[in-house]
């Protein structure tokens, strides 16, 4: 595989459930999933609604790239990004008090923490204000 590119845009679980599709939406970069969001999706797929059907779609997508290689190593995409699970240390909320650990919302801020601990410039993106203020602060 060659060289990561350096900035890595982190998707909140909402922006999949809006659409599906956005992961294919940022070329030339790294488009990470936080392993929590797996969570959410698997719980979400269960519902008849539109949500159901969009967490679906999303981990159908995920499903057929990982055809493609590793999805916790990064597989590329043909528009030049890399889409990579991302799996951070269990230990990364302990030394942030001011989180609750057993938050979903918490623990994706933390990977993007995470990442940029591993020198990545981070971008999160989200539809939760709150996770963005959070997020900014």
């Amino acid at each position: 595989m060659s060289e990561k590119p350096k900035k890595v845009y982190v998707l909140d679980t909402n922006v999949l459930i809006h659409d599906p599709q956005s992961i294919f939406n940022f070329a030339n970069t790294i488009v990470g999933i936080p392993a929590v969001v797996l969570e959410e999706l698997d719980q979400l797929k269960k519902e008849p609604s539109d949500r159901g059907g969009s967490a679906r779609a999303a981990i159908r997508h995920l499903d057929n790239l990982r055809t493609r290689g590793s999805l916790r190593n990064g597989v590329h995409l043909d528009n030049g990004g890399i889409l990579q699970v991302i799996f951070p240390p269990n230990n990364l909320v302990e030394p942030m008090p001011f989180f609750v650990r057993n938050l979903e919302d918490n623990q994706i801020l933390a990977t993007a923490l995470y990442m940029k601990s591993q020198g990545y410039q981070v971008v999160f993106i989200s539809k939760d204000i709150n996770a963005r203020v959070k997020a900014d602060v």
